[in-house]
């Protein structure tokens, strides 16, 4: 009897580069409250994307990283009193987020799933949140709504 082995599923980046999610074997989608809407807007073109903050400031127009836009489609961003703009204080989801049992904090994937570019003949980058989807790897909002696809169900 052969045994399963894990899957990787290769997608090209809207930068052009390869990435791949790797799966393990015998993995079942995990169901993501907010799914629809949020792969919906990560896809819509109508939020800037930025890196560290849940949403912030650049050249005067509010952007966002990939959690702050499901913190935004689900209303719970907060003014932030100093800085006047829309902002939590850290760039994380807090406990009382819908979404945080299936992607904890910092949109922590199910265990053993991963996420690699792939740059020339060599894996540059792995990583295991979609928070470091955005940040480490760059990849685009329209990639990471195809990781969330990869990975988690309505």
């Amino acid at each position: 009897m052969t045994e399963k082995k894990s899957k990787s599923i290769k997608f090209k980046s809207t930068k052009g580069v390869d990435f791949s999610v790797n799966l393990p074997k015998n993995f079942k989608k995990v169901k993501l409250p907010f799914f629809q809407k949020w792969v919906e807007a990560l896809e819509s073109g109508k939020y800037r994307q930025s890196r560290n903050q849940l949403c912030t400031i650049v050249n005067k127009k509010l952007t966002y990283c990939c959690l702050g836009v499901l913190s935004k489609i689900q209303d719970r961003l907060q003014k932030h009193p100093d800085l006047r703009m829309e902002s939590y204080c850290e760039g994380t989801l807090d406990r009382s987020n819908p979404c945080y049992d299936a992607i904890s904090n910092d949109g922590r994937l199910p265990r053993l799933v991963s996420v690699a570019i792939k740059d020339a003949a060599y894996f540059k980058d792995t990583v295991y949140s979609l928070i470091d989807c955005n940040d480490v790897l760059g990849l685009s909002f329209k990639d990471i709504a195809k990781v969330i696809h990869t990975v988690y169900k309505k």
